[in-house]
């Protein structure tokens, strides 16, 4: 049987491989909150774009191993990843097609209160102006 080992990641992960090395990578879902609340990857940390430059540094320091980010169709996630390389922060990885493609792979997903995301509030807004 081929697995994948978490030291040897390709920077794209799709979502197959990353079910079977999800307990040896540490998962940050970089979307809103309210959009981690209505449904994310079981395990993962919420840790929203908006706040990396400030979480980004005291997150090296807690975080040990390789890192997969987050986001609904993996855009958010790609930001993340320049945003954290830039500061140094080692072994990111990016979940190929987000959170979108995880549950097309019909993998497990934890949900709660349904929420807009981001780009269709902004599209609501857009509409009443």
């Amino acid at each position: 049987m081929n697995s994948v080992q978490a030291p040897h990641l390709h920077p794209l992960i799709n979502p197959t491989d990353l079910a079977t090395i999800r307990s040896s990578v540490t998962l940050l879902d970089v979307r809103s909150p309210g959009e981690f609340e209505s449904s994310h990857i079981p395990g993962s940390y919420n840790v929203p774009l908006d706040l990396l430059p400030e979480d980004g540094p005291d997150l090296e320091s807690e975080i040990a191993g390789p890192v997969v980010l987050v986001c609904r169709s993996g855009m958010r996630a790609r930001q993340a990843e320049q945003a954290l390389a830039a500061t140094g922060f080692p072994r990111l990885h990016v979940l190929e097609g987000g959170l979108s493609a995880w549950e097309s792979a019909s993998l497990p997903v934890n949900r709660g209160q349904a929420r807009w995301d981001m780009e269709r509030q902004g599209l609501l807004l857009q509409r009443d102006l």
